[in-house]
C-alpha cells in the first residue's frame, strides 16, 4: 500500500490534482458560508477549474487512478460552486435589468405622449389638452407621431401589470396656455399615475413610483410641458438624467 502510494506521488499530476482536490473542497466550504467568504468562492472555483483541468491533461498521457479521483473531485467541486455562484448572480441582477428595460420603455411612451402635447398645442393656440379627457384629445397627433401602422396608444407602461392606462396629467395644468406656465421645463404635464383609468388627473399624490432601483420602487417618469421626459426619483440621488420629485412643480 505504502509502495502505490509513493508511486503516485511521484506521478506528474499528483500535486496539481491534490491542489485542484484541496482548492475544490474549499469552495464548496466557502459556499455553505457563503455570507461570510462571498469574496472568496469565485476566486477558488476558478483556480480549481484551472488546476482540475490541468491536472486531468496531464494526467491522461500517465494516468494515474488516485491523480485523476482527485482532479475529478475538484473538477466537480468547482464546477457545481460556479454554476451556484452564476444562478444567484442571475436571479439577484436579471431583474434589476429587466426593470431598466421597463422603464426605458415607460419612458419612450412618456416622449411620444410630450410630442404629441406639443403638436396639440401648436394646432390650438399654445393650449394644452382639457384634464378630462386629454388622452382622447392627444390620440390624433399620437398617431402622426407614431413610426408603426399600429393603433395601439402608448398609455400602458410596461411596469404596470394588466393594466391598460399608466398615466395621469397634472389637473392644474387643465386647458392652460403653455405661455402661462412659468418653468415649463419643470412643471409637470403627465406622469405615472396610480388611478389606471383612462384620462386620469391629479396632482403630486396621484404619482406612482412603479419602476425599481435596487430593489425598492422608487421611479417615476414624467412629461413636462415643454415636452421632454425624464425619470423622476422619490428621493434624492445622483444617477444621471434623474432628478428628485422636489424639482418638479406642479402649479402654473
Amino acid at each position: 500500500m505504502n509502495d502505490k502510494y509513493v508511486s503516485a506521488r511521484s506521478e506528474p499530476a499528483y500535486y496539481d490534482a491534490r491542489a485542484a482536490m484541496l482548492l475544490g473542497i474549499c469552495t464548496m466550504i466557502f459556499l455553505v458560508f457563503y455570507r461570510f467568504f462571498y469574496p472568496f468562492v469565485p476566486l477558488f472555483a476558478l483556480a480549481g477549474l484551472i488546476v482540475s483541468i490541468k491536472a486531468i491533461s496531464v494526467g491522461r498521457q500517465r494516468p494515474s487512478p488516485l491523480s485523476m479521483k482527485m482532479a475529478v473531485i475538484g473538477l466537480v467541486c468547482s464546477v457545481v460552486a460556479t454554476i451556484v455562484v452564476g444562478l444567484f448572480v442571475f436571479f439577484n441582477f436579471y431583474p434589476e435589468v429587466r426593470g431598466v428595460h421597463k422603464r426605458e420603455a415607460c419612458l419612450a411612451n412618456c416622449k411620444q405622449i410630450g410630442l404629441a402635447m406639443s403638436l396639440y398645442a401648436d394646432d390650438y393656440d399654445d393650449k394644452l389638452p382639457p384634464a378630462h379627457h386629454w388622452q382622447a384629445a392627444l390620440r390624433d397627433d399620437l398617431k402622426a407621431t407614431k413610426h408603426t401602422k399600429s393603433n395601439v396608444m402608448p398609455y400602458r407602461c410596461a411596469s404596470s401589470i394588466d393594466m391598460q392606462f399608466s398615466y395621469g396629467m397634472n389637473n392644474a395644468m387643465n386647458s392652460l396656455s403653455r405661455q402661462s406656465v412659468n418653468s415649463p421645463t419643470t412643471t409637470a404635464f403627465a406622469f405615472d399615475c396610480s388611478l389606471h383609468m383612462q384620462s386620469a388627473s391629479g396632482g403630486r399624490e396621484a404619482v406612482e413610483f412603479r419602476h425599481k432601483q435596487l430593489g425598492c420602487a422608487n421611479m417615476a417618469n414624467f412629461v413636462f410641458v415643454d415636452g421632454h421626459a425624464v425619470t423622476v426619483s422619490a428621493t434624492k440621488t445622483d444617477e444621471p438624467n434623474v432628478i428628485a420629485i422636489d424639482q418638479v412643480r406642479w402649479s402654473p
